[in-house]
């Protein structure tokens, strides 16, 4: 057990135990810092400069690495680790299969971390995930911990990747979600199977138009494996394409109505089908951070986003704040229910950015003796909405100490 102090009660307390880096996972539609975007508007830190950076020279060491914004969980974490590790994306047989798309996808000669798990400053490492990022890092634990059970037995063992071998569990020191998604999302709910296909066919056709332009230079969709686009290492020339001649192509994208398509897997129903399978690394800490962007409105029973709230936190309020939701005979198996009037951060509600709820959790309070294999939700933020913790609408030196208080917390772990 560890006792450490964070924002809003004192100084972080106990001694330095280790200087493991820390890894930023983005969220539904984000960009990293392989992005040709990320110079001008980094992702963490959009107005005030490079997050990582920034704590970088705070003498932490940190990453965002790109992931495509418009990919499933898994997917995103298998990128994620050949990122990481260095090598070639392996989606798994038995997923790619199963999901109708390629097996294999673009290869890193170089990891950001290839010595992630030896012993030293790289034995673990703290992973933090903003909005979808939150199923991202929570997938990855559940992968590196107990391994993916489908690939394993489908997969011939001289072909496994890594990822899914499981056994992993000493190499996460920290997981931690920033108004993640982690029981879903009302506004993706409210969207239901036909809104998030419009959705898709509408983006998709951009990317299929866009993958081998100079845009993807500088916003890159990462989609290769549905064969919307090149790989830009591969790519012979730089063109526009015509959608409708990979119409079919976008179509099987579709065709997966609750996972492996990021829409449907951010709406409350498909989380906790994906919850369900996930399991936590007992060996791991875990912290929920929760903001708050509604307050009461009129008598108290509705809600409202607050004026200070960030625009597109507000656009999107306006159907978190008065969608209907759904019932709980529909998830019955937990005591839990999405409705409308909860408070919320824009796009999620509290609720909905809180720990797991089929997992071990309990509330944060100054006095918690904190434990590895529980989650803890933290005092919500009141002072926060679903893109302030991008930097937006935040104040430039309380931003950053604000990272820089919780990365040095996760130093005080042992």
């Amino acid at each position: 057990m560890s006792t450490v102090a964070f924002r809003g009660t004192g100084k972080t307390t106990g001694e330095i135990s280790n200087n493991y880096p820390t890894v930023f996972c983005h969220g539904f539609v984000g960009w990293g810092e392989q992005d040709g975007v990320y110079p001008y508007a980094p992702y963490l830190g959009v107005f005030h400069g490079s997050l990582t950076e920034e704590m970088n020279r705070r003498g932490y060491e940190t990453y965002q690495p790109s992931l495509s914004g418009w990919q499933s969980a898994w997917d995103r974490c298998c990128e994620l680790w050949a990122k990481l590790m260095g090598g070639t994306v392996d989606y798994g047989k038995v997923h790619s299969e199963k999901y109708g798309h390629a097996r294999y996808g673009r290869t890193y000669e170089k990891g950001l971390i290839e010595d992630w798990g030896q012993p030293g400053n790289h034995e673990k490492i703290n992973i933090v995930g903003h909005s979808f990022g939150g199923p991202t890092v929570m997938l990855l634990e559940s992968l590196l911990t107990y391994g993916a059970q489908e690939e394993i037995d489908g997969t011939p063992a001289d072909e496994l990747s890594e990822l899914f071998k499981g056994g992993k569990a000493e190499w996460l020191h920290t997981v931690t979600t920033l108004s993640g998604v982690n029981n879903g999302s009302n506004f993706a709910s409210w969207l239901h199977t036909a809104g998030v296909i419009i959705i898709d066919d509408i983006v998709l056709t951009l990317v299929t138009m866009l993958g081998n332009s100079k845009f993807n230079d500088y916003y890159d969709a990462n989609m290769d494996q549905w064969g919307l686009m090149d790989d830009p290492a591969k790519r012979t020339k730089t063109e526009l394409r015509n959608p409708l001649s990979k119409w079919k192509l976008i179509k099987r994208y579709d065709a997966n109505p609750n996972l492996d398509s990021i829409g449907h897997e951010m709406q409350v129903e498909s989380m906790f089908l994906m919850n369900s399978k996930m399991k936590i690394d007992d060996k791991a800490y875990h912290f929920a951070r929760r903001a708050l962007g509604s307050e009461p409105k009129g008598n108290g029973e509705r809600q409202k986003m607050r004026k200070d709230a960030t625009t597109i936190a507000k656009i999107a309020g306006i159907i978190t704040c008065n969608w209907r939701g759904i019932h709980l005979e529909t998830i019955p198996q937990f005591n839990y229910e999405h409705k409308r009037d909860m408070p919320n951060d824009g796009l999620v509600t509290v609720i909905g950015q809180s720990a797991p709820v089929d997992k071990p959790y309990t509330d944060w309070t100054k006095d918690t003796e904190i434990e590895k294999g529980i989650w803890y939700n933290m005092p919500v933020e009141n002072d926060k909405d679903h893109i302030s913790w991008m930097g937006i609408g935040e104040d430039k030196d309380v931003y950053f100490d604000y990272y820089e208080e919780m990365l040095d917390s996760f130093r005080r772990l042992k």
